[in-house]
């Protein structure tokens, strides 16, 4: 059986990437059981990453504020990451998107993003 260790180094050490410790327990890390892109991205916690070869599915960047077992996220930790956002219709730490900005303020600040004034949202430039 996976991540039957003790204390957190030997979770963290012996099989890298693959245990991770939770809750005072040393728990197989999230995603790495979807051995196909399909299985991975039906699971809104993980993506696939090309950034290796084979491909390989991992916990997606701003879950990383989230408890991996009740997906609670800590919305301070997950705001003082500029890459991050907390989703206020679902309470999850994601990737700050465009369309999730709700203010013109807001909108103006991300270099990526534009407003539209007419529909009154937030868009990518790429738009």
């Amino acid at each position: 059986k996976k991540c039957m260790y003790t204390n957190k180094t030997e979770c963290e050490t012996k099989e890298p990437g693959m245990c991770v410790w939770n809750t005072n327990k040393c728990v197989p890390a999230p995603c790495k059981q979807y051995i196909s892109e399909k299985l991975c991205l039906a699971d809104d916690s993980c993506g696939w990453s090309t950034a290796v070869a084979p491909g390989a599915c991992n916990v997606k960047y701003c879950r990383k504020y989230c408890d991996i077992a009740t997906s609670i996220c800590n919305a301070d930790e997950c705001s003082k990451d500029p890459a991050c956002m907390t989703d206020l219709a679902t309470s999850i730490c994601k990737k700050k998107e465009c369309g999730m900005l709700r203010e013109q303020c807001a909108c103006h600040k991300e270099p990526d993003c534009f407003w539209l004034v007419g529909e009154k949202s937030c868009v990518d430039q790429k738009y």
